[in-house]
């Protein structure tokens, strides 16, 4: 019997599932296919949806938030949006790195450990001399960094959207002559941080096999990795910026620099966030 409001209704089980299929069946085929043009045809997932062409292919979050979820499911424990502890507090790349030693020796022994024997402690670990008071402050830092990093996995699954805006900072500065709406910049930078993702997948994939080939030593997979993941994201962002902006060959390739280069900036910002955030958390 139809509700009061106009309903249709009970629903049988044979149409809910019925539905649902054709729901995922629809999900896939829009997946796939929206994945195959972003990869394959670099910008014309942004021209299509800013023409208002958007019929038949996902909606640049959506397909961010499953590119997302397929890196977390394969990337096989890698820590390239979840940075451990220890390299929060050991890199001397990161600009959070002084901040980060002084919170957790703050944090973890009381009284503090003098800064020059804490960071000692944190490079070396076992390695130094240890007395009483330095190996009970190495143990507290064993087991919190692995609380830490348990967590830092969790959170950097959602808080990798913060990529995006931060992208989208360079394009709004590159192109603001030129007018651009900010939407057209939001979602080319969705989609860009989508292959940036995907690229960090293939480059790691990609590191793990010429490894078990022999082709390189351990050692040396991280900066492997990273060499195929930015070379493939300079190379899929020279044909996007033709595609979606418009640009002759030599402003592509001028913006494809410096958008990769923005990269390895905001990556920085990105974990000094995360380190932050967990921190606070934890």
């Amino acid at each position: 019997m139809a509700n009061a409001l106009g309903g249709q209704g009970d629903v049988s089980l044979r149409e809910y599932l019925a539905e649902f299929a054709e729901a995922a069946v629809n999900l896939e085929g829009r997946f796939w296919g929206s994945l195959r043009a972003l990869l394959f045809r670099p910008g014309l997932l942004t021209s299509e949806y800013m023409a208002g062409r958007r019929v038949g292919w996902m909606r640049p979050l959506h397909l961010f938030l499953l590119i997302n979820l397929l890196f977390f499911l394969l990337s096989a424990g890698w820590t390239t949006f979840s940075t451990p502890l220890q390299v929060h507090m050991t890199s001397g790349t990161f600009p959070h790195r002084a901040v980060a030693l002084d919170w957790v020796n703050r944090e973890l022994n009381d009284p503090r450990l003098e800064a020059e024997t804490w960071s000692e402690l944190v490079t070396a670990g076992g390695d130094v001399e240890l007395d009483e008071t330095t190996e009970a402050a190495l143990d507290r830092l064993v087991d919190y960094a692995r609380e830490f990093n348990r967590r830092s996995e969790i959170t950097a699954r959602s808080l990798v959207i913060v990529l995006v805006p931060m992208a989208t900072l360079f394009p709004l500065l590159a192109f603001c002559r030129r007018r651009e709406s900010v939407v057209k910049h939001l979602v080319f930078t969705t989609h860009w941080t989508a292959v940036m993702v995907l690229f960090s997948l293939v480059g790691g994939w990609l590191t793990i096999a010429a490894i078990y080939a022999g082709l390189i030593e351990p050692g040396r997979d991280d900066l492997m990795a990273s060499s195929i993941s930015l070379s493939l994201i300079l190379a899929w962002s020279t044909i996007s910026f033709c595609r979606a902006y418009g640009l002759g060959r030599v402003r592509a390739v001028l913006a494809a620099v410096g958008m990769t280069l923005w990269l390895t900036v905001f990556l920085q910002i990105y974990r000094a966030i995360l380190f932050f955030v967990v921190f606070w958390t934890l």
